[in-house]
């Protein structure tokens, strides 16, 4: 009889890949059918937490989305203490449809969104001028898609609607950000989700203006819409403080 640590390990390893125990463990009749409600409720409490998550990517899947959520537990071990909410990143990858698996990484930027905390203290509302002496960055609980299909539309119209258009390709570009606790999808132009993606790290507007090819008459169009909202944050530069600079916004 092997011992009570070796038994565990296996015992763990049987539920997360499906392997059988039978002619393992001699010792104990029918292993397998006895191990078969707890491999059951570990695997339907994971497909169900990765259908939450994906939601309107099972409404496109159908009965196909819970032998992709199987195969995708039984290869990818969840981690000890890791929330069903946090469970799922390379999801889409499993996907073999472009446009399902392009909606399934869309959905899993918009529960990063929901998820994401921002500190209130690093942020004010842009009023009419752009200091050059600020570096500015994209809010965290802000992020930017971009697809070959509009799987935006796609997901409003799954969601709000009911319905499952075809997708023509068509290159589409996001910017995804929280609205009182909601996740809003805002199409942009190339031009801004260009910017809003650099943004990611914190820049000045001079050396936004010196990367980007942009003409000066676009960069001033886009500085106007995007610098405007209350998508980006500003950070310390030089000896100023926080509420120096915002006193003089």
């Amino acid at each position: 009889m092997r011992s009570t640590l070796e038994f565990q390990k296996k015992f763990i390893h049987a539920l997360l890949t499906q392997d059988m125990l039978d002619g393992v463990f001699n010792s104990y009749n029918n292993i397998d059918r006895r191990l078969e409600v707890y491999r059951r409720n570990f695997m339907q409490g994971y497909c169900e937490a990765l259908k939450k998550t994906y939601a309107m990517t099972a409404v496109c899947l159908g009965g196909d989305f819970y032998n992709v959520a199987v195969k995708y537990v039984c290869q990818n071990r969840p981690l000890a203490g890791q929330l069903f909410s946090t469970y799922g990143e390379r999801f889409p990858d499993y996907i073999e449809q472009s446009e399902v698996k392009d909606l399934a990484r869309l959905e899993w930027v918009l529960q990063a969104i929901i998820m994401a905390r921002e500190d209130a203290s690093d942020f004010c509302q842009i009023k009419s001028v752009f200091p050059e002496n600020l570096l500015w960055q994209r809010r965290s609980d802000v992020a930017v898609f971009y697809s070959d299909y509009p799987v935006g539309e796609l997901y409003k119209a799954l969601r709000l609607e009911g319905i499952n258009p075809k997708l023509n390709p068509n290159p589409s570009y996001y910017c995804i950000y929280r609205q009182e606790g909601v996740p809003v999808i805002f199409p942009i132009s190339r031009a801004e989700y260009t910017v809003l993606n650099m943004l990611q790290s914190s820049m000045t507007i001079g050396q936004l203006f010196d990367i980007l090819t942009f003409s000066q008459e676009m960069f001033g169009n886009i500085l106007q819409k995007i610098f405007t909202t209350t998508f980006l944050k500003v950070k310390e530069i030089d000896d100023y403080s926080f509420a120096t600079k915002c006193a003089d916004l």
